[in-house]
């Protein structure tokens, strides 16, 4: 095109100095036109060729640009991703971690339960042990009370009956038919005494018990 453009260029002074000369020839007026929209048409074309050339090299602009755009987006979608990867595999060793630790905790609550299971359950048994004897003691302490009434009773019948034959004598003796006659008073006095030894035995045995069933009630408590 650029070639043929030149061509044209270079060859129409000829044509237009013969076009001058031949003025009244309609074939060098045909031919004279035909040049001249010829040349017209060379010019649009140039136009058209540069404008497409500028187009072409803005294009190119472009490309560049937007593979420039591309090639740092790639690199940064890599880095990216490398970036996520590292933090989830520092995610997932910090989750295993934590799941160690979160199964000694359960293990060392377990171990807690149990024993605190064990603690309960003994001094539940305890205190059942514990209430049992209680009531063992309130029942003893009661039979205890009572036998010391009747000893207290019988020790003072037993007095006042040995008292009473004590100063009974063999004459008042005849007279009240007792059935102790028969026997000497050396005799009388022997029994007298071994009956009353067994009362006063009877009466300190039972306050031993009463004061044993104290302290041992006290050293429960």
């Amino acid at each position: 095109m650029k070639k043929l453009l030149a061509i044209l260029l270079l060859l129409s002074p000829a044509l237009l100095h013969a076009a001058g000369a031949e003025e009244g020839d309609p074939v060098v007026a045909k031919l004279r036109e035909a040049l001249r929209n010829t040349m017209l048409q060379m010019r649009d074309v140039q136009g058209q060729l540069a404008n497409a050339q500028a187009a072409q090299i803005a294009s190119d602009a472009k490309v560049k640009e937007l593979t420039a755009q591309n090639d740092k987006l790639t690199k940064q979608m890599i880095e990216d991703k490398n970036a996520s990867t590292n933090t989830i595999a520092e995610l997932n060793t910090r989750l295993e971690e934590q799941g160690v630790v979160i199964q000694k905790l359960n293990a060392t609550v377990d171990q807690w339960k149990r024993g605190y299971n064990e603690a309960t359950a003994l001094a539940q048994k305890k205190e059942a042990e514990r209430a049992k004897a209680a009531a063992q003691i309130i029942k003893l302490d009661r039979i205890v009370a009572d036998q010391q009434i009747k000893n207290v009773q019988m020790y003072k019948v037993g007095t006042e009956i040995l008292d009473r034959y004590e100063k009974f004598g063999l004459g008042e003796a005849i007279l009240a038919r007792e059935p102790f006659v028969g026997m000497t008073r050396a005799k009388f006095q022997t029994l007298m005494q071994d009956y009353q030894d067994k009362l006063v035995d009877q009466r300190i045995s039972s306050t031993s018990s009463t004061t044993t069933s104290s302290s041992h009630e006290s050293s429960n408590h």
